[in-house]
């Protein structure tokens, strides 16, 4: 804490993101307020990545951001996002991936315009943009037996509460889910902010693993809810989950990426509104 100003720590992971990291970081270097550390976490990339944020770290610097640039290997995305946080010095961090984006310039300072004492994990409503559509992902801890219920870009966690539970490296796509499911079990403190925190970039691995996808948040939904989800209902549900994500497979596997692109525009008007 600097005075009475709560101090953020935006991470972002890398690999090879010279075509994506811009828009992020621009996003972070355009924020109004003052208490910013931006700490970027990067697997070694062997494109033109390190260079473009080495660029960027005398613009942080004149604005008074602290700024962490760091390179080395990692298992994956869930262990950079590990190893980020212990260097944070922040109060909350906020996890920023390549080619996502802060929705404007007041999004950090509108959001801790709030009071937040003893707020574990504070969270919001996301722009989840896909091709040229933009839907409205709405932030809703109620869903969470069922689904992540939020999106990961769109949370704040108070650093000690982070510290204390790590991602699971063990799961490829759905840790932030765990994190999520494991925080509410363990009776973290949330708090819903009725904002647009993040603009989220479609078509990542959990768009395109739909089967990991169901399966992982399958392994989640049992460790923290076992007894429940062992019911006949809960069963038959993820049945016809995960005989869905097949089929998906299955047709992105075998049709024209135009026929693609329009399915799962449908699927995403059917989930979201679109803006």
């Amino acid at each position: 804490m600097h005075g009475n100003n709560i101090i953020v720590s935006i991470v972002t992971v890398t690999y090879n993101a010279e075509n994506t990291i811009r828009p992020t970081l621009n996003s972070i270097l355009n924020q109004n307020y003052k208490y910013i550390e931006v700490i970027v976490k990067d697997a070694e990339s062997n494109d033109k990545t390190n260079s473009i944020i080495s660029d960027y770290g005398e613009e942080f610097s004149s604005r008074g951001y602290g700024f962490k640039h760091i390179v080395g290997k990692d298992t994956g995305i869930y262990n950079a996002m590990n190893i980020a946080a212990k260097s944070c010095e922040g109060d909350y961090i906020l996890y920023l991936n390549a080619g996502d984006m802060l929705q404007d310039e007041n999004t950090i300072s509108d959001v801790l315009s709030m009071s937040i004492a003893d707020c574990d994990i504070l969270y919001g409503d996301t722009i989840f943009k896909f091709g040229s559509h933009r839907f409205l992902w709405k932030g809703n801890l109620a869903v969470i037996k069922d689904k992540c219920p939020f999106c990961h870009q769109s949370m704040l966690i108070r650093k000690e509460w982070q510290l204390e539970n790590d991602y699971d490296e063990g799961l490829e796509i759905s840790a932030d889910y765990d994190f999520i499911y494991k925080s509410y079990v363990l009776g973290a403190k949330f708090l819903y902010v009725n904002k647009i925190i993040s603009v989220y970039i479609g078509g990542g691995k959990s768009g395109q693993e739909l089967v990991l996808d169901r399966k992982e948040h399958r392994i989640v939904q049992i460790r923290y809810n076992k007894r429940e989800e062992r019911t006949l209902r809960r069963r038959v549900n993820y049945g016809k989950r995960l005989l869905s994500a097949y089929i998906q497979e299955f047709i992105f596997e075998n049709c024209e990426s135009d026929f693609l692109y329009k399915l799962r525009l449908i699927n995403k008007r059917r989930t979201m509104k679109e803006l």
